[in-house]
């Protein structure tokens, strides 16, 4: 097998595994919030601005974040953030894990897997308005330092 052969079959098992983990934590969740999310441009990292959306789940809080560049690199990121805080009405501190698929060299044929580990704090600002901050290392190294991401969010009722 070629190495073009091998890494698109990685990259073809790693979006099989998370379409079956996003769809087992999705048939228990219920929706949280929905934002953007941007990348602090810390070293080489490029800034991204990203859509997320988020769910409650047994564990703590599920999202999914499709981040878009102005030059067309892009990021799609899923993360299971579980719970260290006990008070859902103030601010939550979260264990992050994150994994998804990174794309910044157009003369790449696919994009490259991450996965990842980090902290998040959310804060709620008022009854339908939250922020949050996240700070997570991913591997393979994607970005050279650790990826920083600020996100407003909204939450119905």
């Amino acid at each position: 097998m070629t190495r073009l052969r091998v890494r698109a079959l990685c990259c073809l098992v790693v979006a099989v595994a998370l379409v079956a983990a996003t769809s087992t934590v999705a048939a228990s969740a219920s929706f949280r919030s929905i934002g953007l999310r941007m990348v602090v441009p810390l070293g080489d990292v490029p800034f991204l601005l990203g859509l997320e959306a988020s769910a409650d789940v047994s564990f703590g809080v599920a999202s999914a974040t499709f981040f878009l560049s102005a030059r067309g690199e892009t990021v799609i990121a899923i993360s299971g953030d579980v719970r260290l805080s006990n008070d859902p009405d103030s601010a939550e501190i979260f264990l992050r894990f994150s994994t998804g698929i990174s794309y910044f060299d157009p003369t790449q044929a696919y994009p490259a897997p991450f996965l990842g580990a980090g902290f998040s704090w959310n804060a709620r600002l008022t009854s339908a308005i939250s922020a949050s901050l996240a700070g997570e290392f991913l591997y393979p190294l994607s970005f050279p330092v650790p990826l920083v991401t600020v996100a407003g969010k909204w939450s119905p009722g």
